[in-house]
């Protein structure tokens, strides 16, 4: 075995409790003088336990870091929702503002999306990320912003004059509120700010999980729009699965997940 039996704990609680007790001896002796064993001990939980959450130290640090991914999470949630609910039917010029920014900062970026593709996947062709990643993407926002107008006209309906009269009917669309997006590994920047485009479109704002499986895109993702939005109107996380299962359980407005569907499905 991998050491005294332990107490036995909710999966969660003894997750959390193994990282308390590997924050404190981090402190106290360092990343590379800590054992397992002594995190075990701290936490006073089986070292075959530890395994089933950890199976190393790096994981470890990888839970630290979607901790505070989380809890940045549900701070910039809480800002869209206060921000939303301030301005909650943005206007024709607001959102023709909005979508302007993406199509110049694609190709400011052009060259860095393809070399953050590149080094996900060990190999991306440059002219394949100019095509489908950055070009693809600033016409879809120059064709949101010419057909903008139309979008957001009522949806007038007929009605039987002889039950309601002279009165009118309408469909008016609003924004849903704060939307979610996790997109796939597989094109993680055209399933990142492509579906973007209609989001802005419709008033919504945007918070968006890349795939752990493509830091690079992910991190250049959080510079891009970083720099191009403010945080209560689009903001990326970046992390690992803890962070991409609690993202699923928030209440959001609307959910966009493009991948697998038993994972969807979780």
């Amino acid at each position: 075995g991998h050491g005294r039996p332990g107490r036995r704990l909710h999966p969660h609680a003894g997750h959390l409790a193994f990282l308390e007790a590997a924050r404190e001896l981090f402190s106290e002796q360092g990343f590379r003088e800590t054992r397992v064993a002594d995190v075990c001990e701290r936490a006073d939980i089986a070292q075959k336990t530890f395994f089933n959450h950890f199976p190393s130290k790096l994981d470890l640090l990888r839970g630290f870091a979607d901790q505070a991914a989380i809890a940045r999470l549900h701070e910039t949630l809480a800002l869209q929702r206060h921000a939303y609910l301030q301005e909650p039917d943005p206007s024709h010029a607001t959102r023709l503002e909005l979508l302007g920014r993406i199509p110049g900062m694609m190709m400011a970026n052009a060259k860095r999306i393809a070399a953050a593709l590149n080094d996900d996947y060990g190999y991306h062709n440059e002219l394949t990320a100019y095509l489908f990643d950055v070009l693809n993407v600033a016409e879809r926002a120059q064709y949101a912003a010419a057909h903008l107008e139309q979008w957001m006209k009522r949806d007038q309906r007929e009605l039987e004059p002889q039950l309601y009269g002279s009165s009118k009917a309408y469909i008016e669309f609003q924004p849903k509120g704060v939307i979610g997006n996790m997109p796939a590994w597989n094109f993680p920047v055209d399933l990142s700010v492509g579906p973007l485009v209609e989001m802005l479109a419709a008033g919504n704002r945007v918070i968006i999980k890349p795939s752990e499986q493509t830091p690079a895109v992910g991190q250049l993702l959080a510079e891009m729009l970083g720099d191009t939005f403010a945080r209560e109107q689009v903001s990326v996380v970046n992390g690992a699965l803890d962070l991409a299962r609690h993202f699923s359980t928030l209440k959001w407005d609307h959910l966009l997940y493009t991948g697998n569907t038993a994972v969807g499905r979780e």
